[in-house]
């Protein structure tokens, strides 16, 4: 389900290989970023468990971008998450393009410093979905950054728990250049995630989210019955989501990987019952949709 919604906003066919639904989907962008001239870019995760789709988004981009010099001019932006920015600093010193960066550590940003990356984005631990093993909160991490990196040849934004104009004015004044909002633009009419999701973070209450295991390492749930077994299921099958301590497919059932997915795919489908569905702490703050 969530596959076929996919290649939907991508105006892509279910029986397209990778690479193709991937340019589609940028096509798509790129016609309607087209009246405003608008640059856009790509978010794309770079850890190892994904390095094969990481790899062919990449192809995606490189053929647009060579194939048309208007793609080229507009498409100009590259976040990379959740891995290593290091392997990827050829691709993007060829490519040309803005890159950023999103990371949940001091180590993590040296790393981003020494392969170029241009804008490095803090991601506290109040953020949702794939979080971080080590739970550093944006109030701590935000200023460390920006004292240790911060320079005339590198911008350095928050995210994790920035959803309004106040929270957003807090990252100004400790001197962050900007932000990156997720939950907040996820609960809006224009989003493209499914009405499940959306209605489930407006009706966040107070302390209304959940760490437990996600595909690629610990990942903050939208708290309901079906999360909270899954973290129940997390404290006995990976603990090391609580306390720091990475694992990987090696050392943890696949049970609890796929628990993610049909939990996703449950929310697609409009199953509240079994439904599962990620969000930043900050869902708690979000009433509605704008």
């Amino acid at each position: 389900m969530v596959f076929e919604d996919f290649c939907k906003q991508a105006h892509a066919e279910t029986t397209d290989d990778d690479v193709t639904i991937f340019k589609k989907m940028f096509t798509r962008v790129f016609e309607e970023t087209k009246e405003s001239d608008g640059i856009f870019g790509a978010n794309v995760m770079v850890s190892a468990e994904v390095k094969a789709n990481a790899m062919k988004v990449m192809q995606a981009i490189k053929e647009l971008r060579e194939a048309d010099p208007e793609m080229k001019r507009r498409f100009r932006v590259l976040v990379t998450t959740a891995g290593d920015p290091m392997p990827w600093a050829n691709f993007v010193k060829e490519q040309g393009m803005i890159w950023m960066h999103v990371f949940p550590g001091v180590r993590t940003a040296a790393r981003c410093k020494k392969a170029g990356v241009q804008v490095l984005i803090a991601s506290g631990h109040e953020g949702g979905m794939h979080t971080a093993w080590q739970p550093v909160h944006s109030m701590t991490l935000l200023p460390d950054i920006i004292e240790k990196f911060s320079d005339e040849n590198t911008l350095v934004c928050g995210t994790g728990g920035f959803c309004d104009g106040k929270s957003i004015a807090a990252a100004f004044a400790m001197g962050a250049d900007g932000v990156q909002m997720g939950t907040r633009f996820l609960a809006t009419e224009e989003s493209d995630f499914c009405e499940l999701w959306k209605k489930m973070v407006v009706d966040c209450a107070d302390g209304g989210t959940i760490i437990a295991r996600g595909f690629v390492g610990p990942a903050r749930w939208l708290r309901s019955d079906v999360s909270l077994q899954h973290a129940y299921n997390t404290a006995k099958e990976a603990p090391g989501s609580y306390v720091g301590v990475p694992d990987d497919f090696s050392s943890i059932p696949m049970e609890l990987l796929t628990f993610e997915r049909y939990g996703i795919a449950a929310t697609y489908k409009g199953d509240v019952e079994h439904a599962m569905a990620g969000a930043g702490e900050c869902a708690q703050r979000i009433t509605d949709l704008v």
